[in-house]
């Protein structure tokens, strides 16, 4: 299975933030020019390593000062530490996620929750919150922006997650959770692709967290993505302690996370190399 950063709509994504795609062996490339000179090149988890002196001919033809690599495998990985890459202290992507198994059944997946988690679907439940399938991206993109001021996040501006929704669309689904008198408290924005379902962008209202809203969206959009034919649940990141000052303000959903149960998996992280002087301003 390909990583979704790997698909043809990721590529039209990162196009729309001037960035441009450049094929390896099937591996999507994107490469973007530097307000001064040259330009940097990001590869991101290739489902196979380009060999390196393609890599290197890639950066010489776009006068590449700095180029990013994220590896699937400490295999890889070594193969671009020998090349000179060297290890990054701020990743391009998660470098640690929890996956479900979406094969297995549904008690099955319920049985592997924190305990607490199940009794908070049941509450969510009893306080009558309905969770729906919806085009309502405005709504999606309040709670959105409420939830990563609230935590002090900032996974993507408006204008990204905007260009996104319309670039995926036709491959994702919205799902929303309301109150009674049918206001927003959650939402899930999921992309799937090669049967991977994304738990991409999320968001919450203080008044939804209450009545547990998230928990019951969660679980909802993972049956969701079973019943449509994806094969595995992926988090999209959890706090790594590899990468404490990357991902130091993510351990408070990295325990809502992980208590649905499921696999932790690590990647080696992004690599970098710089090819002209100018890329060490870039490198960290």
């Amino acid at each position: 299975m390909k990583d979704i950063r790997q698909s043809p709509e990721w590529a039209r994504y990162l196009e729309s933030l001037g960035w441009k795609t450049e094929k390896l062996d099937g591996v999507n490339c994107f490469v973007k020019k530097t307000p001064f000179f040259g330009s940097i090149i990001k590869i991101q988890r290739p489902p196979n390593l380009p060999p390196i002196e393609k890599i290197e001919k890639l950066a010489k033809k776009n006068r590449a000062i700095l180029v990013k690599i994220e590896p699937t495998s400490k295999k890889e990985a070594e193969i671009l530490k020998r090349a000179g890459f060297k290890l990054s202290r701020w990743p391009l992507s998660p470098t640690k996620t929890v996956v479900l198994d979406l094969s297995k059944s549904e008690e099955t997946l319920l049985g592997k929750m924190h305990y607490k988690t199940r009794y908070n679907i049941k509450v969510a439940q009893r306080n009558k919150v309905k969770v729906e399938i919806s085009d309502d991206f405005k709504s999606f993109c309040k709670v959105w922006l409420e939830s990563q001021k609230r935590n002090k996040l900032s996974f993507a501006t408006t204008s990204q997650l905007e260009k996104f929704w319309q670039i995926f669309q036709k491959n994702s689904v919205l799902l929303l959770a309301k109150d009674k008198k049918d206001e927003t408290l959650a939402g899930i924005l999921m992309p799937i692709y090669d049967r991977i379902a994304y738990y991409l962008y999320a968001g919450s209202t203080k008044g939804g967290n209450k009545l547990f809203a998230p928990t019951l969206v969660t679980w909802e959009a993972i049956k969701l993505a079973k019943k449509m034919g994806a094969r595995q649940f992926d988090f999209e990141g959890i706090y790594d302690e590899r990468f404490k000052g990357a991902t130091k303000s993510w351990q408070g959903f990295s325990r809502f996370k992980k208590s649905f149960g499921g696999k932790e998996i690590e990647y080696p992280g992004t690599f970098s190399k710089t090819f002209l002087p100018f890329g060490k301003l870039f490198s960290s």
